[in-house]
């Protein structure tokens, strides 16, 4: 299995950003599904983007699980990457003042919990808001803070844990006489496979030059990871993406995992299982295959694949896009993806400072 290399909560805890109007609390569990409640505690309506948090319905980071012995169990679900500009209003909810909106999470889906007789869960959230009630269109018109949760006790029903992991919707094996170290595709048309083969390469050698860039903080490195000090660690993830090939990750070409039927999503990663899936109908093979300028504007082919095989080595989805961006914390941003994507743009580009 890939190694991964997720931070953990406690030391992502100093990021700079603005206090959060929403809170989020566990009020309790039925066997492993969670009950989480989104408080509004601030004095306006708050409008909330729902992408990688409870109020949508994705197998997503939403929250970490510990066993009886404190030790946190690996996450097992899916990174998520959602388009940053002409956003559905539909992605966004508004919670009015005071208004709690609860939620239930399985926590089944994932973390392995078979065999796992009690264990701790609690939730750690970023958020993506507006104050008000109109939903904006672009992400870079949001605030960003983040809400930790209390810690409840569950007791997993064992009858139950196994079928609804998401392993249970698992990819094919793939087929072929020939197995090789390489990026195999799934379930791809020949256009297909041609177009991610072009990303594919593209990722690589932006990792690569990306990399190097970082070795000596240039064309704005410390803009958007913070400090030299974490160069060591962005360099193995950047060359860990270079050398993608060598841990054969699939990509597949239909929604196996069931990422993609609610229209809002781009891409999704499942690490544990070393596939990338690009949504087949929701935008990605319309994106250029690369941006030629620093906007902050959606995305393009070649960065969205290097943002996903950065999931493959320990990457997170903190925050999306440079004005959240810039909101982390150096550990923050060396674990996050869109962070990744966005140095390898400045370093492709000459220097993005913005």
């Amino acid at each position: 299995m890939i190694s991964q290399n997720i931070l953990p909560v406690a030391a992502l805890a100093s990021a700079a950003m603005a206090a959060c109007p929403l809170s989020i609390q566990i009020t309790g569990a039925t066997n492993h599904v969670a009950q989480v409640a989104l408080t509004n505690t601030a004095d306006e309506a708050i409008t909330v983007f729902k992408g990688n948090t409870v109020l949508l319905d994705h197998a997503t980071k939403d929250l970490q699980v510990a066993d009886a012995s404190g030790k946190t169990l690996p996450f097992e679900g899916s990174y998520v990457k959602y388009r940053r500009i002409g956003i559905a209003p539909e992605m966004f909810q508004t919670i009015q003042p005071g208004e709690t909106v609860t939620k239930e999470v399985n926590t089944a889906t994932t973390y392995r919990l078979a065999g796992v007789e009690s264990a701790h869960v609690s939730a750690l959230q970023g958020f993506h808001y507006v104050t008000g009630n109109t939903a904006p269109t672009s992400l870079k018109d949001t605030e960003f803070c983040e809400a930790t949760s209390n810690s409840v006790k569950i007791i997993p029903d064992q009858s139950k844990v196994a079928a609804e992991h998401l392993s249970a919707r698992a990819e094919p094996a793939f087929n072929s006489r020939v197995q090789k170290r390489s990026v195999k595709f799934s379930s791809c048309s020949t256009s297909q496979t041609s177009t991610l083969t072009t990303a594919v390469n593209d990722a690589i050698s932006m990792s690569s030059k990306a990399s190097t860039a970082a070795g000596s903080a240039a064309y704005y490195f410390t803009t958007w990871f913070k400090s030299t000090s974490v160069a060591s660690k962005v360099q193995g993830i950047y060359n860990s993406v270079t050398g993608v090939q060598t841990t054969s990750p699939t990509i597949s070409c239909t929604d196996t995992y069931r990422g993609c039927t609610d229209g809002s999503a781009l891409l999704y990663t499942v690490p544990s299982a070393n596939v990338v899936v690009p949504c087949p109908s929701n935008g990605f093979y319309s994106f250029p295959e690369l941006a030629d300028n620093c906007a902050d504007d959606d995305y393009d082919k070649g960065g969205s694949i290097l943002h996903e095989f950065t999931h493959l080595y320990g990457t997170d989805d903190y925050a999306y896009g440079q004005t959240a961006a810039k909101q982390l914390s150096a550990a923050q941003a060396a674990a996050n993806a869109d962070t990744y994507e966005i140095y390898a743009g400045s370093v492709r580009l000459g220097g993005c400072s913005s």
